[in-house]
C-alpha cells in the first residue's frame, strides 16, 4: 500500500508519531474483545482528531508498569 497523502497541516514530525503512536494504545494494539488490530493508516491519519490523539500517544511518557496507564481514556481527555 502506498501513502499518496500526508496532512498539510502537520509537521512530519507530528504525523511520524501519530503512526508510531496506535501502539501505545492497548486497544488498537488488538487487546478488545474482537482482538481486532486497528492500525491501518487510513485511521490514524483519518483527520485532525485522530491525528492528535495517536500523536500524543506517541509523545506520552512511558508507564513505570506495563497496563499501569490507560492511554484510550488519556486521549479522550
Amino acid at each position: 500500500r502506498h501513502i499518496i497523502w500526508l496532512p498539510d497541516d502537520y509537521p512530519l514530525e507530528d504525523v511520524l508519531d501519530a503512526v508510531r503512536g496506535w501502539k501505545r494504545s492497548p486497544h488498537h494494539r488488538g487487546e478488545n474483545p474482537t482482538g481486532t488490530v486497528y492500525n491501518d493508516l487510513g485511521l490514524l491519519l483519518r483527520d485532525s482528531s485522530h491525528i492528535e490523539r495517536f500523536r500524543d500517544l506517541a509523545r506520552a511518557p512511558a508507564p513505570k508498569t506495563p497496563g499501569q496507564i490507560d492511554y484510550d481514556a488519556m486521549s479522550r481527555g
